[in-house]
């Protein structure tokens, strides 16, 4: 009786070889894409990071001494004549802050009025408006009250 020979397999076909690299071609193509996406999100975070520190530091420096600054008696209504966009006196950026005369290239606008508090002797409410180029909005505006000591 004449035996079988059992054919064994040498080695991949050229299909399963086109196949393997196919996938690891996608799932490369994923992960770097997805990499990039990854870093370009925290560096949009890292930069809106910044941006809010700069601002809470700007409210803070008015906050611990108001005294420093003038007060205005005018109506709440004509605060966007007093503090109009284009009018802003002060400018500021990452880790700077100051007039909009001595740093034009600075991104950021703001200016700000303290207004007597109706009804609570000693307080004031301060307004706030700072503008930034990368803001979708024009302006937004804080607004704080402060006792001056």
């Amino acid at each position: 009786m004449k035996q079988r020979r059992l054919r064994t397999q040498q080695g991949f076909a050229i299909v399963e070889n086109l196949l393997a690299v196919a996938i690891v071609a996608i799932g490369s193509y994923f992960i770097l894409t997805s990499a990039s996406v990854f870093k370009q999100m925290s560096t949009t975070v890292e930069t809106e990071s910044a941006e809010d520190k700069q601002v809470l530091q700007i409210i803070e420096n008015i906050r611990s001494s108001p005294e420093s600054y003038q007060i205005a008696f005018i109506d709440s209504e004509q605060r966007d004549l007093v503090l109009g966009v284009d009018k802003l006196p002060m400018a500021w950026s990452n880790q700077v802050v100051a007039t909009a005369e001595t740093c034009p290239e600075c991104p950021g606008r703001f200016g700000f009025m303290m207004q007597p508090f109706s009804g609570m002797r000693g307080l004031y409410i301060v307004t706030l408006r700072m503008t930034h180029k990368s803001w979708i909005e024009s302006y937004k505006d804080f607004e704080f009250v402060v006792s001056p000591r």
